[in-house]
């Protein structure tokens, strides 16, 4: 009541009274004050106070949800229906209780083993412990046997490979949550591993069921691809991820073993580095990466031994051998393997003759011809030989020229061609005119010193002629 309302009413029943206790037009309703005194006739309003579940300023009934001295007590939240829930004097719901709860509050759940309205059903059987407890407002099952479960009622089996003791899985989802049995996988574990997982018990990984090994002989993340049937060992073993060989047998090599090792390596089975196919091991006699180079003829030893990587050779050289290798003739020998010897009347002191041809370079000591100078030289010969001696370099270099010619390869040399051979000329002249006054002493008794000033002559004439100093004059011939 407001306050318009109430001045209406003290105005309207200031001249009337009522009986102890009562109020209103009347006096038909009940006062609400503390041990039953009387109220304000017009109004209800007490002036000691207002009596145990009523409240404000005229002492009316709690609002709907308080009850209790001043109101101040809440109707349980568990209390049926709406609007009014509970007594405003004793909290006692109008409507009884929701599900799960009892007694006339309703702030009591269902005892154990029963749950709904009223409390009035019981839990299912399925339910773990002795009074088989489940939620109090549903009737889902607190927890399950080992073994069991179930969100309602523990109905249905764990997966017998859960490795928990009892197969013992999540009570809701039947998830195995500490994991599987070996050969096993899956939330559930009803998977099974990949037979050629590795191991006794065929594990794999709980998610996605990939192998943690693989028996040998495969690879992959399940295990089902072969190895190379070339990959070494009993069971062609190759590595999880990619299957590369892990070995290869003897004389292959190569990530999938696919290569041969080259036939030129030693030993029985001809085996190589499984990454480059280097050969492990050379036969005697040969060295390189395959073992495909023959070591010097030159090497010293029985079988020619030399390094298997580089070729010099172990034990050093043969006579008339010489380099790290072998493969080079020494000072004074020449030939196929370095067997022959240059001639001991080859003029000059070192590398007296060719190391191929045998050609003394530097020409013959006096008395001896030939290119190899393997010949006592004859006096018949003399007039012959200063020729050759005083063309040597000269008859050379003509021989070279008509060859460029031939193969079209002077370029413009003719001048020099034509120079050259009237030296050749001049030269065959001379020896004419060295010849001629030394003829009548030949045959004398001093035709050794005849000849050896018609030598004299002769080289005097040649060093002109070297073809080595003729070859640094004219580049190209």
């Amino acid at each position: 009541m407001n306050k318009k309302e109430r001045k209406y009413l003290t105005t309207l029943y200031k001249e009337t009274s009522c009986p102890a206790a009562r109020f209103g037009l009347g006096c038909e309703r009940q006062c609400n004050c503390v041990n039953g005194r009387s109220c304000f006739t017009h109004s209800g309003g007490c002036p000691s106070g207002c009596a145990a579940n009523y409240a404000g300023e005229d002492c009316y009934a709690c609002e709907a949800g308080k009850y209790g001295a001043g109101c101040l007590q809440t109707c349980s939240v568990h209390c049926a229906g709406v609007g009014d829930p509970c007594n405003h004097v004793t909290g006692y719901c109008n409507s009884g209780c929701d599900p799960g709860y009892q007694w006339r509050k309703c702030v009591t759940e269902c005892d154990a083993g029963r749950y709904g309205v009223g409390c009035s059903r019981q839990c299912n059987s399925g339910c773990a412990g002795s009074d088989n407890t489940c939620h109090h407002v549903n009737g889902t099952c607190d927890s399950c046997p080992a073994g069991k479960y179930g969100s309602y009622d523990c109905s249905q089996s764990c997966s017998a490979n859960c490795i928990r003791e009892n197969n013992a899985c999540d009570r809701d989802t039947g998830n195995c949550d500490g994991g599987c049995v070996p050969g096993y996988w899956g939330h559930k574990c009803l998977n099974t591993c990949s037979q050629n997982c590795g191991g006794p018990d065929n594990a794999c990984m709980l998610d996605g069921g990939a192998c943690l090994s693989c028996d040998p002989g495969f690879y992959g993340d399940f295990c089902t691809n072969p190895c190379s049937s070339s990959c070494g060992g009993q069971n062609n073993e190759c590595y999880q991820n990619n299957g590369t060989c892990i070995n290869c047998d003897p004389g292959s090599y190569g990530p999938f073993c696919l290569k041969l090792c080259s036939n030129n390596c030693g030993g029985i089975h001809k085996a190589c580095d499984r990454s480059s196919g280097a050969c492990d091991i050379c036969p005697a006699g040969y060295y390189g990466k395959t073992c495909s180079n023959s070591c010097s003829k030159g090497c010293a030893g029985s079988q020619n031994t030399c390094d298997r990587d580089t070729g010099s050779c172990v034990e050093g050289c043969d006579p008339g051998y010489t380099g790290t290798r072998c493969d080079q003739c020494a000072d004074g020998f020449y030939g196929k393997g370095c067997q022959k010897k240059c001639s001991e009347h080859c003029a000059g002191d070192r590398s007296p003759c060719h190391h191929v041809s045998g050609i003394c370079g530097l020409g013959c000591n006096p008395g001896y011809e030939g290119s190899l100078c393997n010949r006592a030289e004859k006096t018949a010969d003399l007039k012959t030989k200063c020729k050759e001696n005083q063309g040597h370099g000269l008859r050379q270099k003509v021989a070279v020229h008509q060859l460029h010619l031939s193969q079209r390869q002077l370029r413009h040399r003719w001048e020099q061609y034509d120079i050259d051979k009237r030296k050749l000329h001049d030269r065959d002249g001379k020896a004419e005119e060295t010849y001629d006054p030394l003829e009548e002493s030949i045959n004398t008794p001093e035709a050794d010193s005849c000849r050896v000033k018609y030598k004299a002559c002769c080289r005097s004439q040649l060093r002109d002629a070297d073809p080595t100093k003729t070859e640094k004059k004219n580049p190209g011939f």
